[in-house]
């Protein structure tokens, strides 16, 4: 019986006597039928290899697919989107600029108020507390779903650190176990390991994201040779599912990271519903002819530091609320 392993497409591995195949769709073992009965731990063996590198022939990267073996990387355009209308400035500076809108939608609401309580007495005031009430709710409310948005994709963006190390952990703990290239393989993965840290450090993104896909492309051809040489090893079956593994959550980190932001959208109808309803709330107090207070003030600031903490929640690589890197800095010292 011919053992000799043939590549088939997408560097999928061949028996040529036909009794298991890896394919790139579907992974499911393809048996045929034989002058006699397959050996049964040839069997066994295809099974257990072929849910080993079940992902492995096609993986995904930033939501497209690798088809027909191709890598797809996600660095270049992608590692420089930006997440919403206001990354243009700094987080002090969206600070500042939040306050004085703040300040300018109540001094504006104020004056009118004032000017059409000289033009008209017919307006009541209960009434329009009561509207301004309504659109101050609206407000709390948006922003309560603004700050649930950014506090929800800050917890997923550490999760992912966590899971990429605990992947990590898991292919260079079975690189040790594999027939060969075991040091060749655990220098890169070590190396990739400091790129990931590097990059948040330093802030040099889509320089890391670059040098993580060249070490991809590196560990996938070491693995492609070890594949080739040991094509019945189920201990590189298990490799290559963990090290797949590991792309996947690259792609998952830099989503997570460049494209997982608060929409644009919900930014502009955010500061509009905040402009209004601080508006509104200056006309009724020039309406009702009070006294300008330090009260207004005091609104401004508190809008404007809850924005400020949405934003810096938002911000993967900038502000004072970082996602730790100690899940990947732990690996890296136990390495």
């Amino acid at each position: 019986m011919d053992r000799t392993l043939g590549r088939g497409p997408a560097g999928c591995f061949t028996w040529h006597d036909r009794q298991f195949a890896f394919h790139d769709r579907g992974m499911k073992p393809a048996v045929e039928p034989t002058a006699g009965p397959s050996p049964p731990h040839r069997r066994l063996l295809a099974f257990h290899c072929t849910q080993a590198l079940k992902g492995a022939a096609h993986f995904t990267v930033g939501g497209q697919e690798a088809a027909r073996g191709r890598y797809v990387p996600v660095s270049g355009e992608l590692a420089m989107q930006s997440g919403g209308p206001l990354d243009a400035l700094p987080l002090w500076g969206l600070f500042v600029t939040i306050l004085l809108l703040v300040l300018l939608s109540v001094e504006a609401g104020y004056r009118l108020g004032r000017y059409w309580r000289s033009r008209s007495e017919d307006e009541k005031e209960s009434a329009v507390g009561a509207m301004v009430g309504a659109t101050l709710g609206l407000l709390a409310f948006i922003l309560a779903f603004t700050f649930g948005l950014a506090a929800e994709r800050f917890d997923t963006r550490r999760q992912v650190v966590l899971d990429e190390a605990n992947a990590i952990g898991t292919t260079y703990l079975r690189a040790g176990l594999l027939p060969e290239r075991r040091e060749e393989i655990r220098a890169l993965l070590r190396e990739y390991v400091d790129v990931r840290l590097e990059a948040v450090r330093s802030g040099t993104i889509a320089a890391g994201i670059l040098r993580s896909e060249q070490l991809h492309t590196q560990l996938w051809a070491q693995t492609t040779a070890l594949g080739e040489a040991h094509p019945t090893s189920i201990v590189l079956g298990l490799f290559v599912q963990s090290l797949n593994e590991v792309i996947d959550l690259h792609a998952k980190r830099v989503t997570a990271d460049v494209r997982n932001r608060i929409p644009g959208a919900i930014w502009v109808a955010l500061l509009a519903v905040a402009v209004l309803s601080l508006a509104a709330m200056g006309y009724h107090a020039g309406l009702s002819r009070t006294s300008r207070s330090l009260a207004e003030v005091a609104v401004a600031l508190t809008f404007s530091i809850v924005i400020g903490l949405i934003a810096d929640l938002d911000r993967p690589h900038e502000g004072a609320l970082q996602v730790s890197q100690q899940a990947l800095m732990d690996l890296r010292q136990s390495m």
